[in-house]
């Protein structure tokens, strides 16, 4: 499987809900670093989570890739995240936020790192003001 194969593996997965093809696409000890909420992550069971807890909240979550930059063992990604709140929302400092019914759709950049053709690291940074602002909690 090819980087870019793998890439489109994880977000198909994703958007799917389908954790086993999802959590395939990484490494186990992948590290994950998601800026906006401060979450650092250091394993595939760990990322796995996080994922479904954002599908939970956003049941209907869908990620559209529509810029890659393929530069070895590294691939920069532009992504287009999109959803509708109806889940709760978990905070990492674990406050709950109630389902507000609106939609969210925000820009972000990921920048994965490969070892043996699986994802072993990603930075992932996106506009969290913005979504906050689309479901009225800013």
């Amino acid at each position: 499987m090819t980087h870019l194969e793998a890439l489109d593996q994880s977000i198909k997965a994703f958007n799917e809900g389908n954790w086993d093809e999802y959590k395939s696409s990484f490494t186990e000890d992948c590290h994950y670093t998601e800026y906006a909420t401060g979450r650092s992550l250091n394993s595939s069971d760990e990322l796995l989570s996080n994922s479904k807890s954002w599908k939970n909240a956003f049941p209907d979550a869908h990620g559209e890739v529509i810029n890659r930059i393929d530069n070895g063992d590294y691939v920069v990604e532009e992504v287009v995240w999109s959803g509708t709140h109806t889940g709760e929302l978990h905070t990492p400092d674990g406050q709950t936020i109630p389902p507000t019914s609106k939609n969210m759709k925000v820009n972000a950049v990921m920048i994965n790192k490969f070892k043996d053709d699986k994802i072993c690291e990603t930075n992932h940074y996106f506009d969290m003001l913005t979504m906050l602002k689309q479901l009225g909690l800013s």
